[in-house]
C-alpha cells in the first residue's frame, strides 16, 4: 500500500497531467485532507521539503514515502487512505480506454482498436449518429461489468455470487451485442 499511496500523494503536490484531468472537487478534497496529515506544524521537516519550490521529485517523493509509512499505523489514517485510493484508482479507470482489471490475457497477437481482419460479421450499416450511441453504450455496458466484476471479487455470501454471475452473464452477451453491430 505505500508505493500507491506514495504516487497518489505525490501526483496531488506536483499537480501532474493525469491530476489535472481528475474532477476539480475530487482534486480539492483530496488536496485538503493532503495538508491535514502532511503539511502539519507537527512535522515542519517534511512540511518544509513539500512545500520548497527548488526540492527535487525524489526529494519530495522520499519524504512522502516516510511520512505515509509512518502514519499507516494510525487506523483512521490508513481506512481514509484506503478510500482516498479506491476513488483514485475508479478516477483513473473511468477516464481509460480498453483497460482489463484483474484478467490475464495470453495471447500471440494483440490488436488495440478495429482489426478487421479479425471481423466476425461485417458492421450492420450505420449512420454515424447510430455508431456513436452504439459505441457509448458498449462503452457503458464494459464499465458496468467492471464494476459488477469489482464487486463480485468482493463478495463472500454464495446467493448474491450466484446472482452477480448471472449479471455478469447477461452484460457479456449485451456486450457481445454491441460488438456484433459495430463489427468488431
Amino acid at each position: 500500500m505505500l508505493e500507491p499511496a506514495t504516487k497518489f500523494i505525490l501526483d496531488l503536490l506536483l499537480q501532474n497531467e493525469e491530476v489535472k484531468k481528475f474532477p476539480q472537487d475530487f482534486v480539492t478534497a483530496s488536496m485538503q485532507w493532503v495538508r491535514s496529515w502532511f503539511l502539519t506544524d507537527d512535522d515542519p521537516q517534511t512540511t518544509a521539503v513539500l512545500n520548497a519550490p527548488q526540492a527535487s521529485p525524489e526529494e519530495k517523493q522520499e519524504a512522502v514515502r516516510k511520512k505515509t509509512e509512518a502514519l499507516l499505523v494510525n487506523p483512521q489514517f490508513r481506512q481514509e487512505l484506503e478510500e482516498k485510493l479506491r476513488t483514485y484508482n475508479d478516477i483513473r479507470v473511468e477516464n481509460s480506454q480498453n483497460v482489463l482489471i484483474g484478467n490475464t490475457i495470453h495471447a500471440q497477437n494483440v490488436y488495440v482498436g478495429h482489426n478487421p481482419a479479425s471481423s466476425t460479421a461485417p458492421a450492420q450499416n450505420l449512420t454515424d449518429l447510430e455508431r456513436q450511441a452504439t459505441e457509448q453504450r458498449l462503452r457503458l455496458l464494459i464499465q458496468k461489468r467492471l464494476a459488477v466484476q469489482k464487486a463480485r471479487d468482493l463478495e463472500t455470501d454464495a446467493s448474491v455470487l450466484f446472482k452477480y454471475d448471472q449479471q455478469l452473464a447477461d452484460l457479456s452477451a449485451d456486450i457481445a451485442d454491441q460488438k456484433k453491430q459495430l463489427g468488431v
